[in-house]
């Protein structure tokens, strides 16, 4: 109880830089790099695995489609979810050529837990959506993903959709 009641009180004050006045201050994304791992637990069609970033923190992640598509989407989920609730919706756009990511953010995968209030900010939550899509090779060659948020992911979406933050980088 004490940590659901911690993760709340985490994601509660990630939501404060969001309303401060830096949103037109000029932002420099942080560049990643990273590892796959086989993870137990995958949904049929689905690679799983642990994205290593740059930045030390390890995500659980779940991949679907053909890794060759054109169509990429990258997919947030809300609070208190995890990435697993986009296994039906990957299914379904992999049927249709597209090839998802989705991971626990920040917080949701035990490799990625920070201990300090800081390390949550949407800056950071940005940095780790944006490196995670760069390792699945979204970005390659100047490649633009479309962005699906539910909830919390999706006020973080709206965040990152920004042109001073990742906006440039996005289909939709």
């Amino acid at each position: 109880m004490r940590s659901a009641r911690r993760a709340l009180q985490l994601a509660m004050l990630s939501l404060l830089p969001a309303l401060h006045l830096a949103f037109g201050s000029a932002y420099t994304p942080s560049l990643p790099s990273w590892t796959q791992a086989v993870l137990p637990g995958c949904a049929q069609g689905e690679e799983c695995g642990r994205l290593a970033l740059a930045n030390g923190l390890t995500f659980n992640c779940r991949f679907a489609g053909p890794a060759a598509s054109v169509t990429n989407v990258l997919l947030l989920h809300g609070f208190p979810e995890f990435a697993s609730i986009y296994s039906g919706l990957m299914a379904q756009m992999a049927s249709q050529g597209w090839r998802s990511l989705a991971c626990n953010q920040r917080g949701y995968s035990e490799g990625a837990s920070p201990a300090t209030v800081d390390a949550y900010s949407y800056y950071h939550l940005a940095d780790d959506a944006y490196a995670m899509a760069e390792a699945a090779g979204f970005t390659h060659d100047g490649g633009k993903f479309h962005l699906i948020g539910h909830d919390h992911g999706g006020f973080l979406s709206w965040f990152m959709a920004q042109p001073t933050v990742y906006g440039n980088h996005l289909h939709s």
